[in-house]
């Protein structure tokens, strides 16, 4: 008995049309509009997970399919339901996301399964926010010695939050090589 197809619906860009990505036994189904292809998966030559906050939200996760013949697949786990308004959709882009590295892990085991971005994302956020980080206490004790007692309290809190964000947003990113297993940061 074949298992049912495994199918992942989203819109990248408010005014985009929707595309849905289906997982067939043996290529993945891309539709959008009026445009469809199908890809064995054993021309997928690499899957990129990263963690990529998006709008509104403090979390969000990207996947990028890298094929042999260039073209790529960008999907996240939002999806924009008008043009101002985002929906979540962790538990389908998980099962989806898992369900393809299955496939992709069977039909090609030489296929990269990747997590985090790469050293020169790494670098130039890990240097801005060293910077950014760097200032924003510098300003709360400038506000503070000048008397404005809210403002520098406001600027410190910001300085304590965007250092811890980052910190964590640095950590989940770290390149690494998930053929072991997708750890749970990189996913919903």
């Amino acid at each position: 008995m074949t298992e049912p197809a495994i199918s992942y619906t989203y819109r990248l860009r408010p005014m985009g049309a929707d595309t849905t990505l289906t997982l067939l036994p043996h290529h993945l189904k891309a539709e959008r509009g009026a445009q469809t292809f199908k890809v064995p998966y054993r021309d997928i030559g690499a899957i990129w997970l990263s963690f990529k906050p998006r709008g509104a939200y403090l979390n969000g996760y990207r996947a990028k399919i890298y094929m042999h013949d260039a073209k790529t697949i960008t999907l996240d786990d939002t999806t924009f339901a008008s043009f101002f308004t985002q929906e979540r959709q962790g538990p389908k882009y998980k099962a989806f996301i898992l369900g393809l590295i299955a496939h992709v892990r069977q039909a090609n085991p030489r296929a990269q399964i990747m997590g985090g971005r790469n050293f020169w994302m790494q670098a130039a956020t890990i240097v801005f926010g060293a910077v950014f980080a760097g200032l924003l206490p510098v300003m709360a004790y400038m506000t503070l010695a000048a008397g404005k007692w809210i403002l520098g309290l406001m600027f410190a809190s910001f300085a304590v939050g965007f250092t811890l964000w980052t910190w964590m947003f640095i950590q989940r990113n770290r390149l690494r090589n998930l053929r072991d297993g997708v750890p749970d940061e990189l996913l919903p």
